[in-house]
């Protein structure tokens, strides 16, 4: 794990770490090249049970590529940078200065019927737009839905669950990928 303050690239400067999981450890940064130092969200990628790099090559060039996918749209956090720093590799994406879903519930309770129907006229136009690109995201949870701070618009991340669309994917039943608990039924099984 890089410490407080370690240059990544020569380029990144790590601020904290705000999560890890079965994917990655993500870490807030600052771009320190850049005019201001804009911060951003670097993505260590790292495999559960694993520490073959050909395996985490593997995952951490699939979620950069899906990301280089649907960057396009306003509200999933911009692909910036993927690199490989002292044999580990490392995605780079926008920060969205803001507050998870999973933070605000803890803090204030459940939502109402109205901002249920505000937050899904939000988020089912990004993945409709996801979907037409034939991914499905497969971790869509209130940690993964970021509300911005200076706006309250929501965004959608982390996509390192993410999946291409294909008929065999379709048909197949079973495969539990995401968090329990948010998991679509079928995939429980």
């Amino acid at each position: 794990m890089p410490e407080v303050s370690v240059l990544i690239n020569q380029k990144y400067k790590i601020i904290r770490q705000i999560g890890q999981g079965g994917f990655g450890k993500t870490y807030l940064s600052e771009n320190i090249i850049e005019p201001n130092s804009p911060r951003c969200f670097v993505k260590e990628f790292t495999h559960q049970g694993k520490n073959n790099s050909e395996e985490v090559l593997k995952l951490s060039l699939l979620e950069s590529d899906r990301l280089k996918e649907v960057i396009e749209h306003p509200k999933i956090p911009s692909f910036l940078d993927f690199f490989e720093h002292n044999g580990k590799f490392f995605l780079v994406q926008e920060y969205i200065e803001g507050q998870n879903l999973e933070e605000e519930l803890r803090q204030e309770g459940a939502f109402s019927p109205e901002a249920i129907q505000q937050l899904l006229s939000e988020l089912l136009p990004i993945l409709t737009y996801i979907h037409k690109r034939q991914l499905i995201h497969r971790d869509i949870k209130p940690e993964n839905i970021v509300r911005r701070r200076v706006d309250g618009q929501l965004f959608l991340v982390d996509f390192g669950a993410a999946k291409a669309v294909s008929e065999t994917i379709l048909a197949k039943t079973g495969t539990m990928i995401g968090s329990a608990g948010y998991v679509s039924p079928e995939q429980a099984y």
